[in-house]
């Protein structure tokens, strides 16, 4: 009970804006610069290297990771309910992500981001496609959420990165 006899509030203080975060804590430039680290960690990552590893080492169940990752792969543009790729891999939803979170380090969403993201890389390099375009292609429902989730697994812009990959080459409309 605090002073004035009500109960005491276990809310989150307000963040710099004055508007609370929702649900979500703050995080400092050192969280954030790891959590960017690990995604783009999982962007280097490929199944095919280290599945026969995991499998070894009795991490995860190589069928029904490999449906639902496969599942993903041929569906990345649309949205993907945990619940459908859970079934397509014939686990209910939180095993999948279990599993995966076992296998990658990643739950689902950061997962698809960092998928979405390197499909976004490809169609970067190879076409002149603008943004928007190639936002839709990988499936992000907006811009802004496409510019952040780049700039987040690769540390660079669109623009940049595209000059950085594509100097000297010529590329296909």
């Amino acid at each position: 009970m605090g002073t004035n006899g009500r109960r005491r509030s276990n809310r989150k203080p307000a963040t710099r804006s004055g508007r609370r975060a929702a649900g979500h804590a703050v995080l400092s430039p050192a969280e954030r610069a790891r959590r960017s680290a690990r995604l783009r960690g999982l962007a280097q990552w490929h199944l095919n290297a280290h599945d026969y590893y995991c499998w070894e080492a009795g991490r995860f169940d190589p069928p029904a990771l490999r449906r639902g990752l496969e599942y993903i792969e041929h569906h990345l543009a649309e949205p993907l309910p945990p619940a459908v790729i859970g079934q397509h891999a014939g686990l209910c939803p939180r095993q999948f992500n279990r599993r995966l979170q076992q296998f990658t380090g990643l739950s689902l969403r950061p997962y698809l981001t960092a998928r979405r993201v390197e499909h976004a890389k490809l169609w970067l390099v190879r076409t002149d496609a603008p943004p928007l375009t190639i936002a839709e292609r990988v499936g992000f429902c907006s811009l802004p959420t496409f510019y952040r989730a780049f700039r987040q697994c690769t540390g660079l812009s669109l623009t940049a990165y595209r000059q950085r990959h594509c100097a000297g080459r010529h590329v296909r409309r």
